[in-house]
């Protein structure tokens, strides 16, 4: 079994793929510490990956579709199965709309393409730590400031506090107010008066 890095952690992680470059090159591909994951595991095979699992009881996997001849998102089943508590983001060489369909059905919260870019794995991480693990994106808890505002988030809720660092978190997204309404199972109505009255500004 692969060993950990570091030993006390805000966040944990491991990522799974048969390909020894694809697991050296996503160890690399961002700055994971930034994040607050500064414990993470990496494993090539099925077996490997579900021991690791559970003891390690990871915050974030990323997981290739492909394991030899498993699928990562049997994996993903059998971990649920056993009550193992993580965010899945799927990694893959292939777009068949049946291997997207498998892995969202059993739970993973993405699906990326494989060669993934590295805003393309920033921008999926940074919605794992915000919107699932209640964490905040490279640059926030330092500056502790939204760009846009130019207020430190300590003066708004939480709840918009959450508002903000999604939108931060998926900049690059069709973001409207009924689809943020709807992460939060709340009425859109309700929440944009919400934010309107905080931030003085309209949610658009």
């Amino acid at each position: 079994m692969s060993g950990f890095k570091g030993v006390c952690c805000m966040y944990s992680l491991l990522i799974v793929d048969d390909e020894p470059t694809i697991l050296k090159g996503m160890r690399e591909k961002i700055d994971w510490p930034s994040y607050g994951f500064t414990q993470i595991a990496v494993e090539s095979t099925y077996a490997g990956a579900l021991e690791t699992a559970i003891l390690l009881q990871p915050s974030c996997c990323l997981i290739d579709v492909c394991l030899g001849r498993e699928k990562g998102y049997e994996l993903i089943e059998q971990l649920n199965n056993l009550g193992v508590k993580s965010n899945y983001i799927m990694m893959s060489g292939y777009e068949e709309f049946a291997y997207v369909k498998k892995a969202l059905c059993c739970g993973a919260l993405d699906y990326l393409l494989k060669p993934i870019e590295a805003d393309v794995l920033d921008n999926a991480v940074g919605r794992v730590v915000v919107e699932y693990l209640g964490g905040v994106i490279p640059g926030q808890g330092k500056a502790n400031i939204d760009p846009i505002l130019r207020c430190a988030y300590e003066e708004f809720s939480p709840m918009v506090r959450k508002i903000l660092m999604i939108v931060q978190a998926e900049y690059h997204t069709t973001l409207n107010l009924k689809s943020l309404a709807e992460k939060f199972r709340m009425n859109s109505a309700y929440l944009g008066q919400l934010f309107l009255m905080e931030t003085k500004m309209k949610f658009s």
